[in-house]
């Protein structure tokens, strides 16, 4: 069973870790982020990667979508973080994670998370959609953070905590 991450200050964490809040939530996260290069194309992609797309989750768990349940018409490259289990999106999309709703970007300052480009898409939004991942305790849901911002992250966990 791992250590509880909760925390009130940085001298409660691990030495590289610091004390850092989620949405109200302090919890000890790593100081480093780990990128493995290899997942990272050698040569130029096909297709135009996105900046800042709001296809946010990798195609690998939307398979019981149906093509117009999608934002895209196609799937698109993106630049894209995922956590040890291979649950991938984008940095600042939204989902929830054992309870707490989070960006992206924020789960992968707790959790060990890679770099890597994928094909990506969004589902169009439906109230209180949640999609599963490959993460047990894991949810994606259909919102994302534009500019993946700390302020959108607290105005769209609070709709995602209301229910939408």
């Amino acid at each position: 069973m791992a250590a509880d991450p909760s925390c009130k200050t940085d001298l409660d964490c691990a030495s590289a870790e610091s004390c850092r809040d989620f949405s109200g939530i302090k919890q000890c996260v790593s100081d480093q982020i780990s990128i493995n290069r290899e997942e990272l194309p050698s040569s130029k992609p096909e297709e135009p990667l996105e900046k800042n797309s709001s296809a946010c989750i990798a195609v690998e768990v939307l398979n019981n979508f149906e093509r117009d349940d999608f934002v895209y018409e196609s799937h698109r490259l993106a630049r894209v973080l995922c956590d040890a289990s291979g649950s991938c999106a984008t940095g600042g999309h939204i989902f929830e994670y054992e309870g707490n709703v989070m960006m992206m970007k924020s789960y992968c300052e707790m959790q060990w998370c890679t770099e890597a480009i994928r094909k990506v898409n969004s589902p169009r939004y439906r109230v209180g959609l949640r999609v599963e991942s490959r993460s047990m305790a894991l949810s994606f849901t259909a919102h994302a953070a534009r500019y993946g911002s700390r302020i959108e992250e607290i105005v769209l966990t609070s709709l995602v905590r209301f229910g939408l």
